[in-house]
């Protein structure tokens, strides 16, 4: 348990978030693996400024990125974002749009 919620706590300041804001379980927690190229959509949401920030992009450009490799329905019915997908578009396709 400790070792989850030092891992929610790292992602609020990574993210410039308030103590008491929720994070998603997927953001805190590794599966079997850690190689899941799947997100919920709110923890791809939650990123976009830090992304944004740390690509020198605008954030409207990540979260378009987010918005449309999203993939539904997913675990309990939550739409998902393909990670791996959006990496790949931080390439040159990325550039063409903006």
């Amino acid at each position: 348990m400790k070792q989850v919620q030092d891992e929610k706590n790292k992602i609020r300041k990574e993210n410039g978030l308030t103590q008491n804001f929720p994070i998603p379980a997927d953001l805190a927690t590794n599966s079997g693996s850690s190689l899941d190229p799947d997100i919920n959509l709110d923890s791809a949401l939650l990123q976009v400024k830090r992304v944004a920030k740390a690509r020198h992009l605008p954030e409207d450009a990540v979260r378009q990125l987010v918005l449309q490799d999203v993939k539904e329905p997913w675990l309990l019915g939550r739409k998902a974002c393909q990670c791996v997908g959006i990496e790949s578009d931080f390439g040159s396709p990325f550039k063409k749009i903006y």
